[in-house]
């Protein structure tokens, strides 16, 4: 990241913010399985094309992270 903010790289930046946005979210969803494990219920995943980010309910309108219409989410079985 600070070479990337260093060369002024906005596109390798906003990758990098994405990532690390998308990244946090995981961890929690990670650490909720763990927590429950052997009581987990089928949960549905749903992922931004755009950025990565996962969410186990889509947003209303817009990604979380990214801001793109939630129209780029996509469900994985």
């Amino acid at each position: 990241m600070a070479l990337a903010k260093k060369d002024e790289a906005k596109p390798a930046i906003r990758t990098l913010l994405y990532a690390q946005k998308a990244e946090a979210e995981h961890a929690k969803l990670y650490q909720d399985a763990l927590d429950n494990l052997g009581k987990n219920a089928d949960v549905p995943l749903y992922v931004c094309k755009v950025c990565g980010y996962t969410v186990t309910k889509l947003p209303d309108k817009n990604c979380v992270s990214c801001r793109e219409p939630v129209s780029n989410y996509e469900l994985i079985k």
